[in-house]
């Protein structure tokens, strides 16, 4: 694994780390452990882990619930993406988060992962996102909607 880093104009507070590997090395277990160390709880005010996986075409609204649902321990009451990317804004900028994106596969759909992200960038600085996929084109594709700050492959 090597770090990549670039920062430009869409440069946000939040990094994005991703593990890319062929099925069954372990992405997912190391994930799990870094997760749950419980150090981490007094970094982050929020922690939250959601499974992307196949043969599921990315959706970024049910990951948006899915995410929100993690967070609160309850189903969003709202339906509408913009009434979701509200709430979810509004849930990373209460303190720093750490969100995994688990087992990701859609590298097809640049605009989905970019409404996924376009609430997260306002999430505070030293939020991170962990991303596990099996193809390197999605954790490109993902650094890029999110701006391109950080990328392990």
């Amino acid at each position: 694994m090597k770090p990549v880093a670039e920062e430009d104009e869409r440069s946000t507070c939040v990094s994005l780390f991703s593990i890319a590997g062929h099925g069954g090395v372990g992405k997912t277990t190391l994930t799990q452990l870094v997760f749950d160390d419980e150090s981490l709880d007094k970094c982050f005010k929020s922690k939250i882990w959601v499974c992307i996986s196949f043969p599921f075409i990315f959706n970024a609204k049910k990951v948006m619930k899915d995410m929100i649902e993690y967070a609160t321990g309850s189903k969003p009451e709202v339906g509408g993406l913009g009434a979701l990317l509200e709430a979810l804004k509004k849930l990373v900028s209460c303190g720093k988060f750490l969100l995994v994106l688990d087992d990701a596969w859609d590298d097809d759909d640049m605009f989905a992962w970019g409404k996924l992200f376009a609430s997260l960038r306002s999430g505070q600085r030293a939020s991170k996102i962990l991303l596990t996929t099996r193809k390197e084109s999605v954790a490109d594709m993902a650094s890029s909607a999110l701006g391109g700050l950080i990328s392990i492959q």
